[in-house]
């Protein structure tokens, strides 16, 4: 587009890109459409917290979604432990009572 005028009538349109064609990130950088698919795990027990679904931007910090918006987990490194998307994991350790008020 070389204008405002010309992308107007795009305007609320999702634009997306293959995924080959993304911008490479940085070490502990991550896409969050990646992270949908993967297994929240806590890092102390190994119990399984369930799989995350989604995200929500409301202006804050980003939440992720797990088993459809049952739990909702900021998206921090104080929380989020070791995310590997490859091996569709997520090592956290939740504050206490976060899952007692989301869930």
């Amino acid at each position: 587009m070389d204008s405002i005028g010309a992308a107007e009538p795009l305007a609320g349109s999702e634009l997306t890109i293959p995924a080959e064609e993304r911008f490479p990130l940085e070490q502990d950088e991550f896409y969050l459409s990646d992270l949908v698919g993967c297994l929240m795990v806590d890092d102390s027990s190994g119990r399984e917290i369930g799989k995350v679904t989604g995200w929500q931007e409301a202006g804050g910090p980003v939440v992720l979604e797990v088993d459809g918006g049952r739990l909702l987990v900021p998206f921090a490194k104080s929380i989020l432990k070791r995310i590997d998307p490859v091996a569709r994991v997520i090592r956290s350790e939740l504050p206490e009572g976060l899952e007692d008020l989301n869930g």
